[in-house]
Parts: C-alpha cells; sequence; structure tokens
C-alpha cells in the first residue's frame, strides 16, 4: 500500500511560508493552480493554495486523471519562468535549509503526482520534473546523513552528490570520486592544521549538498588570477552557494589549500575574501 504523506498543520503551514522567498511562494502557488485547473476546472482554486501546501490540493480527483494533454499543458503563460523557480528552489533555497526537506514534502508530492501524468517532451516541463525527482533524492540523501560523524561516510554520500558540471570538459582524474579521495587524504594527512580543517568542512558541505567540478586541474590564464594561482587547481561549486572554490594542488596532485572564490558579475575573483564560509578559510601556516 502506497504511503500516504502527513497533512501540515495550519501552524506548521504558516511556518513553511515564512522561510520561502516570496517569489517562489507566488510561482509555486500558480503553478499549482494552473495545474489544477487543467486537472479539475471545476475545483475551488481560491482555496488551491494553502491546499498546496498542507498536501491536499484537489485531493482524490488527482487519481482520477490518467493524463493531462501536453498540449493543454503548454497553454501555460510562464512554464518557462516556474522551471527556473523549481531550479532555484531545489539548488539554492533547501539546501540552505534543509528542514524544508520535510516541510515540503506535501506541496513536492503533488507536484510529482500532476507531473507523472503530463507526458514528456517539453524542455520546461522535463525540467521541471527533473528538479523535482532531485528533491526526493536529496531529501533521503539528507536523512540517510543524519548523525554521520566519520570522514569516511561523509566522503560516501560526498560522492554520490557530485557531477561534473559540463560532461564535455571533464578530464582525466577530475571524477567526483577522485576529488572526494583528494579531499579525504587532506583532511586525514594535510601537512597543516587549517587545511585539514578546511578539507574536512568541505566534505562535511559535498555530503550534505549537490555539487559539481567546474573546471581543472589547471592553472589559471586570466589576468585576473594569474599572480595568485600559479599552481594547477580545481574549481568546485556547491549548491546553494554563490561563490566556489578553488582546490589548490602540489606537483604530485596533492591538495595543499583550497581558497574561497567570490562571484562578482558572474566572475571569480581572486583572494576576494568570502564572510559566509563555515570557517575563517586560511592559507597554509596561518
Amino acid at each position: 500500500m502506497a504511503k500516504v504523506p502527513k497533512l501540515l498543520s495550519d501552524a506548521e503551514v504558516q511556518a513553511l511560508l515564512d522561510k520561502l522567498p516570496n517569489t517562489i511562494k507566488l510561482d509555486l502557488v500558480q503553478f499549482a493552480l494552473d495545474l489544477a485547473g487543467l486537472v479539475h476546472p471545476a475545483a475551488d482554486l481560491a482555496s488551491a493554495g494553502i491546499s498546496l501546501w498542507r498536501g491536499d490540493l484537489l485531493g482524490a480527483a488527482i487519481s482520477t486523471v490518467s493524463i493531462i494533454p501536453i498540449g493543454d499543458v503548454l497553454k501555460i503563460a510562464k512554464l518557462g519562468q516556474y522551471a527556473k523557480t523549481f531550479e532555484t528552489l531545489v539548488t539554492r533555497v533547501v539546501p540552505n535549509d534543509p528542514s524544508l526537506y520535510k516541510e515540503l514534502m506535501p506541496a513536492m508530492e503533488q507536484f510529482r503526482s500532476l507531473l507523472a501524468k503530463i507526458p514528456g517532451g517539453n524542455a520546461s516541463i522535463d525540467s521541471i520534473r527533473d528538479m523535482v525527482s532531485r528533491f526526493f533524492k536529496n531529501a533521503e540523501l539528507h536523512r540517510l546523513s543524519s548523525g554521520v560523524t566519520s570522514l569516511e561516510n561523509w566522503a560516501s554520500f560526498a560522492k554520490r552528490r557530485g557531477r561534473w558540471k559540463d560532461p564535455a570538459y571533464a578530464k582525466f582524474g577530475t571524477t567526483p570520486d577522485d576529488v572526494v579521495d583528494r579531499l579525504l587524504d587532506a583532511a586525514q594527512h594535510g601537512n597543516h592544521t587549517s587545511l585539514r580543517l578546511n578539507a574536512k568542512e568541505m566534505l562535511q558541505q559535498m555530503g550534505q549538498r549537490d555539487w559539481v567540478i567546474s573546471a581543472g586541474p589547471h592553472k589559471t590564464t586570466a589576468t585576473a588570477g594569474a599572480v595568485m594561482d600559479r599552481t594547477p587547481h580545481i574549481t568546485l561549486e556547491l549548491a546553494g552557494q554563490s561563490h566556489a572554490y578553488h582546490v589548490r594542488l602540489d606537483h604530485r596532485g596533492h591538495i595543499w589549500e583550497i581558497r574561497t572564490m567570490k562571484r562578482i558579475d558572474g566572475k571569480l575573483q581572486p583572494a576576494s575574501p568570502v564572510t559566509d564560509t563555515p570557517r575563517p578559510w586560511r592559507g597554509p601556516g596561518q
């Protein structure tokens, strides 16, 4: 028998709404209204918003519909915007407040049920479907990782959450598993205390949120970073964080330093301090 999601109380709904950015709340409710109107045109759409968060949007009406014609779905005006909203929610908002995995579960169950009835082939709908699937995958990984304390277990979860940002640029020696193994080695055997602390913190963060390898290993060729990065580095980006990390390697391929790289106008800026990192990331000997 399928598990019935727990409905949220009014107090729980209010707590959830207080945490979500206004634009995301509005877009999710409007998308739910748009889909609800297709599934059950006679539904009371005025109450559909609160029903979405509670987890009882249209109730049994959803199960009576086997398919939502893609032609009807394409009449929804803001599909592209909704796709971006789901991406922001899953990759930025929720990773920064993991309590949202539990609180958003009823609403996301509703979206998953509705999206399962829409045929594939539309890029925006497929993107939303992918983000909803990622939400449930990440929610399960978050549940499994709760209580994890050993570095080896954090490393195991980190390997399951990493990927190349663009697989076309993948290089030998820079698979997610390889990056995690290098960080584990640095956390256990790094040649200075700050490196060991930073590598450990990186593994814990990467075990709790999606992350990507966006470049490397290579030396910086851009003028802005040529002075600082004279050694090869790998660039990592973690979901929910506006900055990136340069994992810098010595001539043997071992990590000797991890730097935070702030973004300004979309470009990484060398030696820019980042104030929202969990530790005071320092260089060797500091």
